[in-house]
């Protein structure tokens, strides 16, 4: 597996991964945490 884009929030990779998949592209997220993004703990 490669990288091929690395998102500064989980946000940002989960718009990224939809467009990709829209196009048909296996998307793959790793490495998220489920609320740390939105500053709740």
């Amino acid at each position: 597996m490669k990288c091929i884009f690395k998102a500064s929030t989980g946000v940002e990779a989960h718009m990224i991964a939809n467009l990709l998949q829209q196009s048909g592209i296996e998307t793959i997220i790793t490495g998220e945490t489920l609320s740390g993004d939105l500053g709740f703990s």
